[in-house]
């Protein structure tokens, strides 16, 4: 069951691709919500979920029931910004292992060691989409698999970062 529906707003660009979401102060209150909670966020319309790691919203965003979600976010759910989504307070894992298809249109990163470094503590769940850069190029990964099998888990230093191949279709 969800806790709170809650109307979408555009990140803070300084929140903008470290899996943060920032929610309003006074939901987070009612709901007893802590800071770094990871919640789950259901968008009911496209039938889909994502997961990201909770931080309060700033002054401005005291009473107005919204949740601060950046492009990777809204991707993931399908969601545009003043939809309406709900959220739940979820457990997570670390992840041992997690397998990523870089999307067709996307440049390879350096390599997998340098890829968990940069994801360390992002939280992720099965489909989500992780746009993150590097020296300006743009690398688009779409998460297919996790060990262990968990709602959503955690990157660390230790998970074993797997690239999937590009699809490409044939005729």
């Amino acid at each position: 069951m969800y806790l709170n529906e809650v109307r979408v707003k555009d990140a803070f660009k300084k929140d903008a691709g470290k899996g943060i979401i920032r929610l309003d102060p006074k939901v987070m209150k009612q709901l007893d919500l802590k800071p770094t909670n990871v919640i789950e966020i259901s968008y009911p319309k496209q039938n889909r979920k994502t997961v990201g790691i909770l931080y309060p919203g700033k002054k401005k965003d005291k009473g107005t029931n919204q949740i601060r979600l950046d492009q990777s976010f809204r991707i993931s759910l399908g969601a545009s910004l003043d939809d309406i989504v709900s959220i739940k307070k979820i457990e997570v894992v670390f992840a041992d292992k997690v397998t990523f298809k870089i999307a067709e249109n996307s440049s390879l990163p350096k390599d997998s060691q340098w890829l968990v470094k940069k994801l360390e503590n992002q939280i992720v769940t099965l489909n989500d989409t992780i746009n993150i850069y590097d020296w300006g190029r743009k690398i688009n990964l779409n998460v297919i698999d996790f060990i262990p099998k968990a709602k959503a888990v955690r990157i660390h230093l230790d998970t074993e970062i797997i690239l999937s191949e590009i699809e490409k279709e044939y005729d």
